[in-house]
């Protein structure tokens, strides 16, 4: 991974060159209303497509818009079918009350397409000419004929499925959240705004060497990511051995939970943690001040791999976003609920907004 890009500069040149195609996609609304969370998406889903696949796709691509509806309905669907993780006999249950049947139906066209672009992938190889993630594998995988390895194609397939959708899915999220906040708290709007204008202004796009000069755009989004919650149970971990944890015995394979959303909302570590306020990471003299306790990527030795990646991605869709575009209701009136719905993520219901140009 990192030699595509993975705490690279060279990643940055593909993350702006999907803020640009989204900025152009905002222009073009010309001030109606939008679901936001559509075409975020998939410049988003493109960025882990370049890295992956070698390629983008046009926002209109039929094959694209197809892939990515599956994989959202799964998404939406996973909570309920994830009760078979826990009570496996609903499967016998007549019909498909928990829409497990459309979830297995969507991953199986999902993994169809993977397998069929890993093999036109094995079609093309070229050991010189090695162009993403997939040619990487590949490489990897023939290097080791013959041994006892875990590189196979089937593994390839799983660890693009994992990168695709989480590579897409939680800053997809997060960055909904972002305009959600926005319009419940113009205030917040128009801070970030007039810092990105006087630090960056208005003739340059923004870029990660300008992170250290934007403190309260840092603020902003680690209150996102914080108040957002978008992973309040985290993934699910297993104990490698047993642990005596307070006394109790965790056995080895147990499957453990980490409730984030308890550390997020506690009131102690954040005052009135329902409340929207990126200044509780902004110290006296004005510098951003991070918290050890705001952990959306999880800690230690587990945190997710794309952490890097998903910062780098909302800082320069957000400061851009700000930049060019200054997001409203639709009804100033009737802002859309706070409150969110809980898949595989916790993301905002849907809602429409309008992007106003500024530049």
């Amino acid at each position: 991974m990192r030699d595509f890009g993975f705490g690279k500069k060279s990643l940055e040149g593909k993350i702006m060159e999907e803020v640009e195609v989204f900025l152009n996609v905002l222009d073009k609304t010309e001030g109606q209303p939008i679901h936001p969370e559509q075409c975020i998406q998939t410049s988003v889903a493109n960025i882990i497509c370049a890295i992956i696949f070698g390629k983008r796709f046009e926002h209109e691509d039929p094959l694209f818009k197809e892939l990515v509806d599956m994989i959202n309905e799964n998404m939406s669907l996973i909570g309920a079918a994830g009760l078979l993780n826990i009570i496996p006999s609903l499967r016998h249950i007549p019909g498909d009350p928990v829409g497990v049947k459309k979830v297995l139906g969507n991953a199986a066209k999902v993994i169809k397409y993977l397998y069929n672009v890993i093999d036109a992938h094995k079609k093309d190889y070229d050991e010189e000419n090695i162009k993403d993630f997939i040619d990487v594998y590949l490489k990897e995988i023939k290097s080791k004929e013959g041994q006892d390895t875990s590189f196979t194609v089937s593994q390839l397939m799983n660890s693009i499925a994992d990168l695709f959708l989480a590579g897409m899915e939680t800053t997809t999220t997060t960055l909904a959240w972002a305009i959600l906040f926005f319009m419940h708290n113009p205030d917040v709007q128009e801070r970030c705004y007039e810092e990105v204008r006087r630090v960056i202004g208005e003739g340059r796009f923004p870029s990660l060497s300008d992170r250290p000069d934007l403190p309260y755009i840092e603020a902003t989004i680690t209150e996102i990511l914080r108040r957002g919650d978008i992973a309040p149970l985290g993934v699910a971990h297993a104990t490698s051995e047993d642990v005596i944890f307070k006394g109790h015995l965790i056995p080895k394979g147990a499957m453990l939970i980490p409730l984030i959303h308890s550390v997020h909302t506690d009131h102690e570590l954040f005052p009135e943690p329902k409340k929207f306020n990126p200044s509780r990471f902004i110290d006296k003299e004005g510098n951003f001040q991070g918290s050890d306790h705001v952990i959306p990527f999880f800690f230690g030795r587990r945190v997710c791999m794309g952490e890097a990646l998903a910062r780098s991605e909302l800082f320069l869709f957000l400061t851009s976003m700000v930049q060019r575009f200054q997001f409203k209701p639709v009804d100033p009136d009737n802002i859309p609920t706070l409150k969110g719905l809980l898949g595989a993520a916790y993301k905002p219901c849907p809602y429409t907004c309008v992007a106003q140009k500024r530049i």
